[in-house]
């Protein structure tokens, strides 16, 4: 009699620092399908991309990958109320997109030293490198978020490509800021926007609306004293997110 073999398994072909910014790419874009047809392909490639983003995190087989899959199939039942197709989608959505929060959960632990950053007085450098490091790592969009900019921070965003949407909001900006803003955007290709706000106290960097970090400094004066650059982490990132829309979205906008 023939023996049934198991299917070979696969290793994990992602990094944390890789896996981490798709899984809470993942995370928000299932947010999204809740006012979403359950028959719609955006679902279908939605729950085929977070799959395969499990297998490649994790590898198979194991757990969390499984656990996914296992809700992704769960089958629907009839009912006579025509509400009820939706409602059930909406409980799957809810349990597939708790697998994932818990598999960022997972990944976070593995996330290297490097996600925080103690800079001592005097590490003006090392502290603008960090910082050149993150800003280089934006695909679509950059959000600046700080209080106080100067000339030097147009120094720094000629590390984005041509094609990332650049954002700034602000309270105070220093000489022709605006003016350097204008002949920025027209030099490099970039589309910048400007607000002004005095809702926001810290200083925050956010990658392609999924990844925030924190400057414990004015981008201006990172090093001068002793400072902090962290990743946030999901949870406190998705606060931020809140806050600092709500003041992008009130702020007063500045021409260029």
């Amino acid at each position: 009699m023939a023996r049934n073999m198991a299917a070979p398994g696969r290793p994990a072909s992602l990094a944390p620092e890789q896996a981490v910014p798709i899984l809470e790419d993942l995370i928000r874009q299932g947010e999204q399908l809740r006012n979403v047809d359950p028959d719609s392909p955006r679902v279908t490639t939605w729950t085929e991309t977070a799959a395969g983003a499990l297998a490649a995190t994790f590898g198979t087989p194991h757990n969390t990958v499984d656990a996914f899959e296992c809700e992704r199939t769960a089958a629907y039942y009839p009912d006579d109320s025509p509400a009820r197709p939706q409602h059930q989608f909406l409980g799957q959505l809810d349990r597939l997109i708790a697998v994932l929060r818990g598999a960022l959960e997972q990944v976070s632990w593995k996330l290297p030293n490097a996600s925080r950053t103690f800079f001592p007085a005097g590490s003006q450098h090392g502290a603008y490198t960090e910082i050149r490091g993150v800003v280089n790592q934006a695909k679509r969009e950059i959000l600046i978020v700080d209080s106080y900019v100067d000339d030097g921070l147009w120094t720094l965003l000629t590390n984005v490509g041509p094609g990332v949407k650049i954002r700034i909001l602000t309270d105070q900006m220093k000489g022709d800021f605006c003016l350097e803003a204008k002949k920025f955007a027209s030099q490099h290709g970039n589309t910048v926007e400007i607000r002004q706000t005095k809702e926001i106290h810290d200083r925050f960097i956010a990658l392609d609306g999924a990844i925030w970090w924190h400057l414990g400094a004015s981008i201006k004066d990172a090093g001068n004293k002793a400072c902090l650059i962290s990743r946030l982490e999901h949870a406190v990132a998705k606060a931020a997110v809140g806050s600092v829309e709500s003041a992008w979205n009130s702020g007063r906008a500045v021409p260029i």
